[in-house]
C-alpha cells in the first residue's frame, strides 16, 4: 500500500479541511517512511486515530465504539457552529 495524501475534515483538533502529503520525495521512493514530529498537544496522536477511524471505523475490534470516543472525534468548534460533518480520506 502506498500512501499519497491524508485529508482531515473536522476530525479532532483539525477544524476545516487539512491535507497531509505523505508522498515520498522524488528519488526516495525506495525509502517509504514518513515521520511526524511536533510539540506536545499538536495532534500527532489524532493523526493515528484518524488512520484507525478511516481503516476500521467506529465499533471495530481496533476502535472504541463508545459514544464518548465518537463525540471526541468531531472538532468541538465545528460542532458548536453546527457543522456536524467529519471525515478522513486516505489516498
Amino acid at each position: 500500500m502506498e500512501l499519497r495524501t491524508v485529508e482531515f475534515y473536522n476530525f479532532g483538533p483539525f477544524r476545516g479541511l487539512h491535507k497531509l502529503n505523505v508522498d515520498p520525495k522524488p528519488g526516495l521512493e525506495n525509502r517509504p517512511l514518513t515521520l511526524v514530529r511536533a510539540n506536545n498537544d499538536i495532534g500527532k496522536s489524532s493523526i493515528l486515530k484518524a488512520f484507525n477511524f478511516c481503516l476500521y471505523g467506529f465499533g471495530s475490534q481496533y476502535s472504541s465504539s463508545s459514544i464518548t470516543e465518537r463525540a471526541r472525534a468531531i472538532n468541538r468548534q465545528a460542532a458548536f457552529e453546527k457543522d456536524g460533518q467529519m471525515y478522513v480520506k486516505i489516498k
